[in-house]
């Protein structure tokens, strides 16, 4: 049975808090948030790991069921949080990087961190100039060619300095096939 401790983890990203309880799973005391105990107790199941309690109120300390509901995690981000994938725009975000803000002021325009946004940059393919992950601005046209005259895949991410995944996935997305 849970036992309530007065802890309470503060979320600064989130601007919300949750309450920890401790309980004892297998004799071994641990510390669970009190929403997810309560939403589990309340479906008679355990909740899986991709399941997301989401507070209607958007307070992290008001746990009644009637302020409770499931979600996933897309869900919850694309569509709890403003209605909107991402808080920022890519394309306002680009503009910015080619007229040579930096990722952290590019945050502090948006109000998230610069990291966030290196991030997208990164997964997108679009160069964040930061040595720590190679050279982004890797020769495009120098790469069809080559696999336009058949050069094997790991010879071309060789030359052009960049992994053989991210050439197919340039390629595949644009059009060309093996």
């Amino acid at each position: 049975m849970p036992r309530k401790i007065n802890h309470i983890r503060k979320f600064p990203n989130h601007k919300t808090s949750y309450r920890l309880v401790s309980v004892y799973i297998d004799g071994i005391r641990r510390q669970r948030f009190e929403h997810r105990l309560i939403m589990e107790k309340y479906l008679g199941r355990p909740l899986l790991r991709t399941e997301i309690v989401h507070h209607k109120d958007e307070n992290g300390l008001n746990n009644s069921i009637d302020n409770l509901e499931i979600t996933n995690q897309s869900y919850h981000m694309s569509y709890i949080h403003d209605g909107e994938r991402r808080k920022w725009s890519l394309e306002k975000a680009v503009k910015l990087r080619k007229m040579g803000y930096s990722f952290e002021k590019i945050g502090k325009i948006f109000n998230v961190t610069g990291g966030s946004i290196q991030r997208v940059f990164k997964r997108k393919g679009l160069g964040t100039n930061n040595p720590r992950w190679g050279n982004p601005k890797w020769n495009v046209k120098l790469c069809i060619d080559l696999f336009e005259k058949q050069i094997p895949m790991n010879r071309i991410a060789r030359r052009c300095n960049v992994s053989p995944p991210t050439i197919r996935q340039y390629l595949i997305k644009n059009g060309y096939k093996n």
